[in-house]
């Protein structure tokens, strides 16, 4: 439930040009690792390596989910941070918090959700045996959520 910030180099060639394709590479990388493929990214082509320049990346995921990526660079050498407008959210990590409270087998629109701060998800639950909406608010930037039944 946390955003995805990444510390990358890119060694640029003569002009000093981002590698596109391996920015590319590397932000698909980054969200493998958290469970989410990429079935597009498109990253500006030809953008030229330059201190605190800022630009985006945007892209879908394979279960259709738009986003969009900050990239922000570091130095005039390629160095960049990129960063996840929003925060991956997977309602999995709050199976026991629900099991406490009664809630069971959430089926959510996506397994791992892409939100923007205060969207809403609403999922299908088990409520001690019985059908049941829960809502899933995405609070801040920080990735923390609250839930609740409907």
């Amino acid at each position: 439930m946390k955003r995805i910030v990444v510390l990358t180099l890119f060694l640029v060639g003569c002009g000093k040009v981002i590698d596109e394709d391996k920015l590319e590479s590397t932000i698909k990388a980054g969200f493998a690792s958290r469970g989410l493929t990429l079935a597009k990214l498109d990253c500006p082509h030809g953008k030229k390596a330059k201190k605190a320049d800022n630009f985006t990346c945007k892209g879908s995921t394979t279960d259709g989910q738009d986003l969009v990526v900050d990239v922000t660079q570091n130095d005039d050498d390629g160095n960049v941070n990129w960063l996840l407008q929003g925060s991956i959210v997977d309602p999995t990590k709050i199976k026991d918090d629900l099991a406490k409270n009664g809630l069971t087998d959430a089926k959510c629109p996506h397994a791992i959700n892409i939100m923007t701060v205060n969207q809403k998800i609403t999922c299908d639950v088990m409520n001690d045996g019985k059908p049941a909406k829960l809502e899933i608010l995405l609070e801040n930037d920080k990735g923390d959520i609250k839930w609740k039944t409907l």
